[in-house]
């Protein structure tokens, strides 16, 4: 039971499969972490007597928030230390929250129509982003955020799915439970309060929750109620909701050494809009628009938070621009004069969802990344400096990142989250984004083995380093959840590196030689912490030898009886990089414990497929082949999830004209062969046709 702050007794319940009444404990008590966060934050008091959740393995999607009555995947609620791992844990945590605080923004408050989607979902995320924040870091989760953002979110909305906050029309609307209406549209939610500011962001809220209650809302409701509760103007902040593409800005600065005078000059390109007039559509519905075509081109309201930061570290400037035409400029007086400008920092906390074109040198970016106060922007540094290192190699890029590791692994006092953020290798999408930039052209293949040979490379480079690391960090890893989630982080980075040690010509063909802590790694697998477990098996994963072998081997026997953990044994097999990729991905599929209907056994074989360049991406199209016979297959029984996987092939045109081709034909033969309205129409929006 929860008692609320007026002194209603709640009685809650959670209803699981037979078997799994034990691993419901964590989930219960994110339940009320939630309502008492609604009630302190928001002054939302649950309305009803009882809150119900019940979890069920065969179910798509990942949650879903019918009032009092929420309906879970079982994977989003059973979790403990041994089952699960940091990860999961505040994954189940946040989804708990946001289907809870969907009772409100989504339920009391709902939508209209399909295409104001966003209005709950958006800010719903954005709602559980700020619940974990205050529960475990707002700094790391922006990081996390962000992250996720820039590996999925970005590529959709510059891919041929794209489609805007705020749709104009579908088809099936299941297409539309994207991460341009979840995570953009928490970042719409993000940028507004940044706009407003805390105190009249909440006014807005709040007057918008009042006035609608029991009704259903529009976008534009909400943007009027946030007017409303804070006497400013929001009318050039609509044309987010129908903008379409990421947005690019582009600086420039002058400054003048004597007098200590800098100028920005900032300037925003938006290529891409979804602002058209209003006509029917003959294949699905079609939303009518309050803007009209004269405004497609309009500047968009672009928050920039920056910074000035002295050579010694000290803060000189800290300030919120606003980008609202297509170029503004500041100028900043009365700086230290000097022959070199302070250090600049922009878009820090990551303040709008936007790309940056910006020339730093490789030296001003470790300035940022070590001198600068706001973690986001020292992680940004941080993964630039990756980028050009894993791109474009050199010896001199190889020895800042070097020196920069040891200087970073001596601070102790550093927050092991974020040492674990700086040092972490950019997602193999921001690879291709950075690589698109520079005018190159992605080879995902490539681009994975050069982040396995990174792990070489700093395994080798750091070896004594690692092990006096993972010393100090044994003692510390066996605190239960949320207590030391960095130093199990910085464990199993250690772990990853050391494991690939030894050879600098390492490749999962020719593997790894035995080494004495790949076989202590194994031993975690029998242990008592998931996170740990988990850690040994990804650290193992990608190299063909012994310990891997035991490893694999002993999980699989442990979980074997538990389908929800034993996805994750068949999402790592199904993902290894050497052998025959598509043998090994029939054998799983044909796997005693596999189980078809279940949406959480697919994700984990053809997702894990798909994740891995070098099966996904083979030669001669074998992979796409592959993949798109499975998923005529899956289409005829479960058509949600076959179109959710056909977004993989979404990015075909920024590769080679030979993998171009072959995804594309991929995409031509699936047109011919599938069968629902929802693969359909994403097969055809990935061709342009």
């Amino acid at each position: 039971h929860f008692d609320t702050a007026s002194g209603k007794r709640v009685r809650l319940r959670i209803h699981v499969e037979p078997g799994d009444q034990q691993l419901c404990g964590h989930a219960m008590a994110s339940l009320k972490r939630s309502m008492a966060w609604d009630e302190e934050i928001y002054g939302l008091e649950y309305d009803l007597d009882e809150f119900n959740i019940v979890a069920v393995r065969h179910f798509n999607m990942g949650a879903m928030e019918n009032k009092s009555l929420n309906i879970f995947n079982s994977k989003l609620v059973l979790a403990d230390a041994e089952t699960a791992t940091d990860a999961e844990l505040e994954r189940v945590e946040s989804v708990i929250a946001h289907e809870y605080f969907h009772n409100y923004t989504g339920n009391r408050v709902t939508c209209r129509d399909w295409f104001q989607l966003s209005l709950k979902e958006g800010l719903t995320v954005f709602r559980d982003q700020e619940f974990s924040g205050d529960l475990h870091g707002k700094a790391m989760k922006r990081i996390e955020d962000v992250a996720m953002l820039r590996a999925h979110q970005f590529p959709e909305d510059n891919g041929p799915t794209a489609h805007p906050v705020q749709p104009d029309q579908y088809i099936a609307i299941d297409n539309f439970y994207t991460t341009t209406i979840y995570e953009k549209g928490a970042e719409l939610i993000r940028m507004l309060r940044t706009l407003l500011g805390d105190e009249d962001f909440m006014a807005g809220v709040s007057l918008y929750l009042k006035r609608h209650d029991g009704q259903a809302a529009t976008c534009e409701q909400f943007i009027q109620a946030l007017e409303d509760g804070s006497g400013k103007l929001l009318t050039s902040f609509r044309l987010w909701y129908h903008h379409v593409g990421t947005p690019t800005l582009t600086l420039k600065q002058q400054w003048d050494p004597e007098s200590g005078s800098l100028e920005l000059q900032l300037s925003q390109a938006n290529t891409k809009s979804n602002i058209k007039p209003n006509t029917k559509s003959n294949n699905g519905l079609r939303a009518q628009s309050d803007l009209d075509t004269n405004q497609a081109h309009q500047p968009l309201p672009i928050p920039v938070s920056m910074a000035l930061i002295a050579p010694d570290g000290e803060l000189l400037r800290e300030q919120l621009l606003v980008l609202d035409r297509a170029q503004n400029q500041w100028q900043f007086n009365n700086l230290p004069p000097g022959e070199k400008p302070p250090l600049l920092s922009l878009l820090r906390g990551f303040s709008a969802p936007v790309r940056l074109e910006w020339e730093r040198s490789n030296q001003e970016l470790e300035r940022l990344l070590l001198l600068e106060s706001d973690a986001f922007s020292r992680w940004d540094s941080a993964q630039q400096l990756w980028q050009r290192c894993l791109l474009q190699p050199s010896p001199e890029g190889r020895g800042q990142m070097l020196a920069i590791c040891q200087q970073l692994l001596n601070q102790q006092c550093l927050d092991a989250r974020l040492l674990v953020a700086l040092l972490q290798a950019p997602a193999i999408e921001e690879l291709e984004a950075a690589c698109l930039a520079q005018g190159l052209v992605p080879n995902p293949p490539e681009l994975e083995m050069g982040l396995l040979q990174r792990r070489v490379w700093l395994g080798n480079a750091l070896g004594p380093e690692l092990q006096l690391l993972v010393e100090r960090l044994n003692p510390l890893v066996d605190q239960p959840w949320p207590a030391a989630v960095g130093e199990r982080q910085l464990l199993a980075m250690a772990w990853s590196w050391l494991v690939a040690a030894n050879s600098e010509n390492s490749t999962p063909e020719n593997s790894t030689p035995e080494n004495k802590i790949a076989h202590q790694v194994a031993l975690a697998v029998e242990g008592p912490s998931m996170t740990l477990a988990r850690a040994a098996l990804a650290a193992l994963q990608p190299w063909d030898c012994q310990a891997r072998t035991l490893a694999m081997e002993a999980f699989q026997a442990r979980w074997l009886e538990k389908p929800v953990i034993l996805d994750n044994w068949f999402a790592l097999e199904a993902s290894t990089p050497f052998g025959n990729a598509i043998a090994r991905a029939e054998a799983l599929l044909q796997h005693p414990r596999f189980d078809p209907q279940a949406p959480n056994s697919l994700r984990a074989v053809l997702g894990g497929f798909a994740r891995c360049a070098q099966a996904f991406h083979q030669p001669e199209g074998k992979g796409y082949r592959w993949l798109a016979a499975q998923l005529v297959e899956l289409d005829k029984r479960n058509p949600i999830a076959a179109s959710r996987f056909l977004k993989l092939f979404m990015g075909w045109q920024k590769y080679a004209p030979e993998r171009q081709e072959q995804m594309k034909d991929s995409l031509s033969w699936l047109l011919e062969h599938l069968q629902s309205a929802n693969s359909l129409e994403v097969t055809r929006q990935c061709l342009g046709v």
